[in-house]
C-alpha cells in the first residue's frame, strides 16, 4: 500500500531539485509513511529528534515572523517604487500630448 500512495503522492508533488534539509516536517516520506512517533524522525537514524533538526515550536514562528516581517517590508519598498515608476510614466505620457 505504501507504494502506491508515494506514486499519488510523487504525482501531485513538483519534483524539488535542491533540497537544503535531510527531510522536513511535511515531506513526501511522512506523507507515505504517516506521522512520526514522538521524538522520532523517519529516515535519519536514531539519533536526530524533530526539536534537533527543526527546532522547537517557538523558534520556527519567531523564525517565521521575523521572514514576514522582512517580506512584508520589502513588498512595501516595492509598492512605493512602483507608485514612483508609474507617476514617472504619468508625466511622459503627458509630455507626449
Amino acid at each position: 500500500m505504501p507504494a502506491t500512495k508515494l506514486q499519488e503522492v510523487k504525482i501531485t508533488q513538483p519534483s524539488s531539485s535542491s533540497s537544503s534539509s535531510i527531510a522536513s516536517a511535511d515531506d513526501i516520506y511522512s506523507q507515505v509513511f504517516g506521522k512520526e512517533r514522538p521524538g522520532r524522525v523517519h529516515g535519519v537514524g536514531t539519533g536526530p529528534t524533530p526539536t534537533s533538526l527543526w527546532g522547537t515550536s517557538s523558534q520556527c514562528q519567531a523564525q517565521l515572523r521575523a521572514e514576514n516581517a522582512q517580506l512584508n517590508a520589502m513588498v512595501k519598498e516595492l509598492a512605493e517604487r512602483l507608485g514612483k515608476v508609474e507617476s514617472i510614466v504619468v508625466e511622459v505620457e503627458l509630455d507626449d500630448t
